[in-house]
């Protein structure tokens, strides 16, 4: 290979392959779901209102909450589409899903919710909505929350691969570990467990987020807070996390609702390199051989 060939092969190394085109309906086995830690889990038949389409359910190997990233093929760090999934307990009354539940985006390791993301199919049919919401104040307990509800719709939704920005499918045995459950809080007659999935345009988010003062791209940490909510107005439902029962008044991390850093591209954080590092470690490399070609 010629010298100059290599700085530019090592440089396009250096930001990384682009990763498949995004799908809603994907096996969660699929290794472009990635699962969004907590430390305490999710417990079943902890929803507030007796309602198993409202419930989040996991157990120890069967997640309530996973992300996918396609970052469209490029080499900016700020578009793409980032889907959200949600494992609920049943798919229950009316065929389809008919309830709403929202994510709640910290953005900025301060406690406080900046933005939504999430699906209110709560209400009419014509106020049916998949995006992104954006809080009018400061969102830092599930009280504060009530007293604003989620705040403004925006809009942002994006389009996966079959041209959809949201899916709502039962579980099959292509999802879960072999020998798992389809069915984990046993409700509804044994109905197995349904996913509700979603997807968000990554700019729109980023954008979004910029008009706060806040700068993200894929590679910034996140932390989600997220709930089910009856009305789409709070998360009355059922808080992920957390058992029923908490204190509405303690802050999101104090009863356990607060996820575990995750980047959107799906990394922990500690696991992310400096772009800037390794593009010079990598130039600095195809440079010294270039050096000893030209000497030898």
């Amino acid at each position: 290979m010629k010298p100059t060939h290599l700085v530019l092969a090592l440089a396009a190394l250096s930001m990384g392959s682009a990763q498949a085109a995004l799908t809603l309906t994907s096996s969660s086995m699929d290794e472009s779901w990635t699962v969004v830690p907590y430390e305490n889990g999710e417990p079943v038949i902890d929803q507030q209102t007796g309602q198993s389409e409202a419930d989040l359910v996991s157990d120890t190997t069967n997640p309530f909450f996973l992300t996918q990233f396609d970052d469209g093929g490029t080499e900016s760090l700020t578009d793409g589409t980032l889907a959200f999934r949600f494992r609920l307990g049943s798919d229950q009354g009316s065929a389809g899903y008919n309830g709403a539940l929202f994510a709640g985006i910290d953005a900025t390791g301060d406690g406080s919710l900046d933005l939504f993301v999430g699906v209110n199919f709560s209400g009419a049919d014509a106020n049916k909505k998949v995006g992104i919401w954006r809080p009018t104040g400061p969102i830092t307990t599930n009280d504060s929350l009530k007293s604003q509800g989620f705040g403004d719709f925006l809009g942002g939704s994006a389009l996966d691969t079959n041209g959809v920005d949201y899916d709502w499918r039962a579980i099959t045995t292509a999802d879960v570990p072999d020998g798992a459950p389809l069915d984990l809080d046993g409700q509804s007659k044994g109905a197995v467990d349904y996913y509700l999935s979603f997807a968000i345009d990554f700019a729109t988010l980023v954008s979004t987020l910029g008009d706060l003062g806040i700068t993200v791209d894929q590679n910034t940490a996140l932390r989600y807070v997220v709930g089910t909510s009856e009305q789409g107005n709070s998360f009355n439902q059922d808080l992920g996390g957390v058992g029923a029962g908490y204190d509405g008044s303690l802050p999101w991390s104090d009863i356990g609702a607060t996820s575990d850093p995750i980047t959107a591209d799906g990394t922990a954080p500690s696991a992310v390199p400096e772009p800037a590092g390794t593009m010079m470690a990598a130039l600095g490399g195809a440079l010294l051989m270039m050096r000893r070609q030209r000497r030898s």
